[in-house]
């Protein structure tokens, strides 16, 4: 069975509606400024705290404005909470940046470098060529 990928629904459609902005920034030579505007744009769609299963409703993508301000997450203040709930709050945040990390690393990868022959591949083989694309990238001189 063919992996069906971690992008399905209204964030594939996004995405994919994204390529033509992501190519014009390669292009203009702003190509990483391109990558974060379609992640900031892509995070007030689906938020990191939204499961990747479930669709946003209809009303919330039609409420995202694109230009308004992201608020400022609140620091953590040690003095207000004792040491488990301070814990744990730095175990919460942690693992939802490493959601982040991977949703927007998992988006740039299938969306954006590999190409489209590549995605008939069987799932075994795909793993190879991201390990790969990682390693040419690391490895690539400056």
């Amino acid at each position: 069975m063919v992996n069906p990928g971690t992008f399905r629904g209204t964030r594939k459609v996004f995405l994919k509606g994204e390529l033509v902005p992501y190519a014009a920034a390669v292009e203009g030579g702003f190509a990483a400024d391109g990558v974060a505007l379609i992640t900031r744009r892509y995070f007030k769609r689906y938020p990191v705290d939204l499961p990747l299963d479930m669709e946003p409703s209809p009303e919330h993508l039609a409420a995202v404005d694109d230009d308004a301000i992201d608020p400022d997450e609140p620091p953590m203040d040690h003095t207000e909470l004792s040491l488990d709930e301070y814990i744990e709050l730095g175990i919460v945040r942690g693992e939802r940046v490493a959601l982040i990390v991977y949703r927007q690393a998992v988006s740039i990868v299938v969306h954006y470098l590999i190409p489209k022959p590549f995605l008939t591949r069987s799932t075994a083989d795909q793993t190879l060529a991201i390990v790969s694309l990682f390693e040419n990238a690391r490895h690539r001189p400056s």
